[in-house]
Order: C-alpha cells, then sequence, then structure tokens
C-alpha cells in the first residue's frame, strides 16, 4: 500500500483521496474501490492500456485482489447458469459518426 501511495503522491492525486484509500482500503473490497469514481479505475486502466510497467507493479497488489475477487464472483454465479451465454459490449457514436460509418460502406 505505501508504494501505490507513494506513486500516488507523484502522480499528482489529490491527497483527500489517497487519505481515503489507505485509511479504509480494507473495509471494503477491490471491486467496489475499482468503481468508485476516483483515481484507481483511470490510473488502473491507462497502465494496462499503455503497457506502463512501472504502474502495473505499483498497483499489482491492487490487480491481484481485484483479480482474485473476480474468480470468486465468477465461481459463485456461474453456479446459477447451465448454459453458456454471449455478453456483449457497446460504444457510443453520434449521428455524425454514425452516418461517416454507413456511408463509407
Amino acid at each position: 500500500m505505501n508504494t501505490l501511495v507513494n506513486f500516488c503522491r507523484q502522480k499528482n492525486i489529490p491527497e483527500i483521496q489517497i487519505n481515503l484509500l489507505q485509511s479504509n482500503y480494507h473495509e471494503e473490497s477491490p471491486v467496489w474501490w475499482y468503481t468508485k469514481p476516483m483515481f484507481l479505475y483511470g490510473m488502473l486502466n491507462r497502465a494496462l492500456r499503455t503497457l506502463d510497467m512501472e504502474g502495473m507493479t505499483k498497483l499489482g497488489f491492487f490487480i491481484r485482489s481485484l483479480h482474485r475477487q473476480l474468480e470468486q464472483l465468477h465461481q459463485k454465479q456461474s453456479a446459477n447458469f447451465q448454459t453458456a451465454f454471449t455478453v456483449y459490449r457497446g460504444q457510443g457514436l453520434s449521428k455524425e459518426d454514425f452516418q461517416n460509418l454507413f456511408d463509407s460502406k
């Protein structure tokens, strides 16, 4: 945790958010922290998207905890489903971008 806290201070994360994470981290789940509107979501996604090894290393304990919780949730929830199902991911487009995409085909 101290490594991440120091890294956050170097990245100019608001001190109030750093203190909140540091003092309350073990009171909530990793998924809760990941979805909380603060810096963790953006910092983690940016590090993964850009293959920032320093960022991933500093977030390592959080990545492990998040992965562990997601595995547990998957095992728990997959027991309720007998057949596979498809999940889709959407992306919003402006009307202009949609029209340009449509016209290009």
